[in-house]
């Protein structure tokens, strides 16, 4: 019989440590304690009566989405925030359909990760989470803030009602409708959007996330945003992805630049086919001012962080909406990925558990789900990203490529300062150790050998 994996009760942290919330500095932001800053805010995470979903559990089945309703509002503004839920409702509904029916390019749809409801809404809470971090680390002097007239310096300015705002529309594109940006030797032209190729809606789904919220202004406005305020909402859902706005370094002038240039083609593109109903998108407001272009640095910095901040759990849904599991009799332990989810039958999908026949999907899956926890502090001009892993014994070479995406993220900010901790629910037995060791010395030696030595990656031992 097979052995699929689901977290239990026993897989939870023991404590009840309350921390303050975080506020302005980072004596605020940081954990007055001696130790780990995180154990608070993990324990704290973990309170029986936040009830986390896990499969397996007595919640098991409930929506992510719902757990995530239960939560006070991101913002200040609960209305606010429904109203953009409501913009952004249709375009996920969509998007689960289009995992089915995109059956054209080499990812299958129904494998993706879930990029529906309950991830916006969790990215939108770890993204203010990390923005404020931000805050603090620029505050107080960790980021650089050099005035250079090519570079942008980050801003403590961060517009939580913006970044919230951006955290819930930054997927919307993925509902499969849009454009394609084409780069030439004249620079940019736009083409539809293959519906059926899912391959194409992925790489192009910011783009079309960000003219989703130009082409409903007037809705946005009616949520209580300025025209400023939805201009800067689309360009930090185009910029969340590297590849589709080309900002691989958010502090520099050219490729803010050149992403406004893809986002102009698009509008250029739209305008000419939906005559009498054109949108408008005003790089201007943004582009004139350092100011705000340091903020809008910020902001998109920390949309990045929460949209990688994935707290998941064993049973995950896929985009599809179908559970996700791991089988554990089949998994393996080794130095490469391959070696541990080399069989199809080791990750399976639906209720009939169909195995994944994606090499990368099943390594994404299983390295994702076995992360449980992510949180953002300041401390000391340094932003803190901490990661749990649930089980140290678990596929750790998948893991750590996951861990990989999240100091990916954070390589975009050359002129930040960051130092990710890895901690464990379970403990590491000697060889998983071992392999989180070298890994450990390895991602650091790469980071150095790039020239990122505003990054390091630190496995917390102690906490065993």
């Amino acid at each position: 019989m097979n052995e699929f994996s689901s977290f239990s009760p026993e897989h939870r942290s023991e404590g009840s440590a309350e921390t303050e919330k975080a506020e302005t500095s980072s004596k605020e932001l940081g954990i007055k304690k001696e130790g780990n800053d995180f154990d608070a805010i993990f324990q704290r995470m973990n309170r029986a009566e936040e009830k986390p979903c896990y499969a397996g559990t007595e919640r098991e089945g409930t929506e992510r989405g719902e757990l995530f309703g239960e939560n006070k509002s991101v913002g200040e503004n609960p209305e606010m925030t429904d109203k953009v839920r409501s913009i952004i409702k249709d375009s996920h509904e969509e998007a689960k359909e289009v995992s089915f029916s995109a059956t054209e390019g080499k990812l299958n749809g129904r494998y993706f990760t879930d990029h529906k409801e309950a991830h916006v809404e969790m990215v939108a809470e770890k993204a203010r989470e990390a923005g404020e971090a931000i805050s603090a680390a620029v505050r107080d002097g960790g980021f650089k803030g050099e005035k250079d007239e090519n570079r942008i310096a980050f801003s403590s300015k961060i517009d939580y009602a913006v970044l919230e705002g951006a955290g819930l529309s930054h997927d919307t594109g993925m509902n499969g409708k849009g454009y394609k940006i084409i780069e030439n030797e004249k620079g940019y032209t736009a083409e539809k959007l293959n519906e059926n190729n899912f391959d194409e809606i992925r790489q192009n789904h910011s783009l079309n996330s960000a003219i989703h919220v130009l082409e409903n202004r007037d809705k946005y406005r009616d949520a209580g945003y300025s025209d400023e305020q939805i201009d800067k909402i689309a360009v930090e859902c185009m910029a969340h992805s590297k590849r589709s706005s080309g900002v691989t370094d958010l502090n520099s002038k050219e490729a803010w630049s050149a992403c406004f240039d893809r986002m102009d083609t698009a509008v250029e593109a739209y305008n000419k086919e939906h005559e009498g109903k054109e949108i408008s998108f005003d790089r201007e407001r943004l582009e004139s001012s350092d100011e705000k272009m340091g903020s809008l640095a910020s902001e998109t910095l920390a949309i990045r962080i929460g949209d990688v901040s994935r707290d998941s759990y064993f049973g995950a849904e896929s985009q599809s909406g179908e559970k996700v599991e791991l089988n554990q009799s089949l998994l393996g332990r080794g130095e490469s990925w391959q070696e541990e989810v080399g069989k199809k039958e080791s990750v399976t999908i639906g209720e009939n558990h169909e195995p994944m026949d994606n090499d990368f999907s099943r390594r994404a899956h299983a390295g994702e789900q076995n992360i449980r926890e992510n949180h953002c502090i300041s401390r000391e001009g340094t932003v803190v990203h901490s990661v749990k892993v649930s089980d140290g014994n678990l596929v750790p070479s998948c893991t750590q490529e996951a861990l990989r995406e999240h100091v990916g993220e954070l390589k975009t900010a050359s002129d930040g300062k960051f130092l990710m901790e890895v901690q464990f629910d379970r403990p590491c037995d000697e060889e998983s150790k071992s392999l989180y060791k070298n890994f450990e010395r390895s991602i650091n030696a790469e980071l150095q050998t790039e020239k990122n030595q505003n990054i390091k990656v630190k496995i917390i031992w102690n906490q065993e």
